[in-house]
């Protein structure tokens, strides 16, 4: 058993188990109470993983046909609703000249039996990237330094791209666009030049940080740091200062605007913003219960919240307004609006996660 104890009192546990077969269990029980359950075979190719709100994932291993490392080659992502999304993932390689050393490397990755292929051709230096609709990008590389020198796909212009001999980039072409890049004597970017031949300037401190920008319209910005590496003033085009400051752990502390006054920003021990004080003296606190944020207090009034498992969020509450949640497993499927909006809105969704219906009011919109 293994916890951590945060310094504003949150556990989190991990109760491992080997077991003499190999094979492993741990338990992840979080500050809410939530649990996540891991588990992997005697052999390490399989494993599965359960999560607080629903979502299970399994994941099979395979080893790679020519380096023979371990990979995932298939994983399945679960619904509580039965929602399956499963990806496939294989790599091949070929050796077309006989010489023992693979130079056709094609790598297809499958969801839900939509392929998605990778080849590498090392002979032709190319690598072409070809979508389940029948897409394709192709590059095309310098076999000697590796770097991509052209990128093509059907219906658009070729882009090319030129470098230093220290491999920097220095040229982006698209038809008869260009873009231009150059550098300084310690490496850093000094200059882009548009297709329009604007150019904009960078200037660096002697540890790198960027200090100025002269831009592509002729306005300048200015920055300042501490020696933690913080920005503390930033100087917009039209030279005034907006000040910025830091607590000991780096976090930002205050805001001095130009005009209006000073902000103030003040955190608890685990590092969250508990309190944002405005130059009127008027404050909002966030207060937080076992790492999870259950209340805002503005001088407007306090906004609610509520959760349903781990950090997911049940409902929000402002006055007599309410927001209330819905989910399959990380999946949104509805909100319910009461008080002075009286609705709801639901959403359906494929096996690929991705929105299939939306019903609002009665109305179902299909994607």
């Amino acid at each position: 058993l293994y916890q951590k104890l945060t310094a504003e009192g949150n556990l989190t546990s991990y109760l491992d188990h080997t077991y003499s077969t190999g094979a492993y269990t741990s338990i992840i029980t979080g500050p809410t109470g939530d649990e996540t359950l891991f588990t992997q075979s005697a052999d390490g190719l399989a494993a599965t993983k359960s999560l607080p709100c629903g979502m299970d994932l399994s994941f099979k291993y395979g080893l790679d046909p020519e380096y023979k490392f371990k990979y995932i080659k298939e994983m399945t992502e679960s619904t509580p609703s039965a929602l399956e999304k499963v990806m496939l993932r294989e790599k091949a390689y070929q050796d077309t000249d006989a010489d023992d050393i693979p130079d056709l490397i094609t790598e297809t990755v499958t969801v839900n039996s939509k392929a998605t292929t990778i080849s590498h051709d090392i002979f032709q230096s190319q690598k072409t990237i070809t979508t389940p609709e029948g897409r394709t990008l192709t590059t095309q590389y310098d076999p000697n330094t590796l770097l991509t020198e052209r990128m093509s796909i059907p219906g658009l212009y070729d882009m090319s791209y030129g470098y230093d001999t220290r491999g920097r980039l220095t040229s982006v072409n698209t038809n008869t666009r260009m873009t231009e890049f150059t550098y300084n004597a310690q490496g850093f970017l000094e200059s882009v030049t548009d297709p329009e031949d604007h150019t904009a300037t960078y200037n660096y401190d002697p540890v790198g940080r960027i200090t100025g920008v002269n831009r592509l319209d002729g306005s300048t910005l200015g920055f300042t740091y501490d020696r933690n590496g913080n920005m503390t003033v930033l100087t917009n085009p039209s030279t005034v200062n907006h000040g910025f400051g830091y607590n000991r752990v780096n976090l930002n502390s205050s805001y001095l605007t130009p005009i209006s006054g000073g902000y103030s920003y003040i955190y608890n021990k685990d590092r969250q913003l508990i309190q944002t004080i405005f130059p009127s003296g008027k404050q909002i606190n966030n207060i937080y219960d076992k790492t999870r944020l259950v209340q805002i207090q503005t001088p407007e009034g306090n906004i609610d919240y509520t959760y349903l498992c781990g950090t997911k969020v049940g409902s929000i509450t402002k006055g007599t307004n309410t927001i209330t949640y819905g989910y399959d497993g990380s999946l949104v499927t509805s909100e319910t609006l009461s008080g002075h909006l009286n609705q709801s809105l639901s959403y359906t969704y494929n096996n690929d996660f991705k929105v299939r219906d939306i019903t609002y009011a009665g109305n179902t919109h299909s994607y």
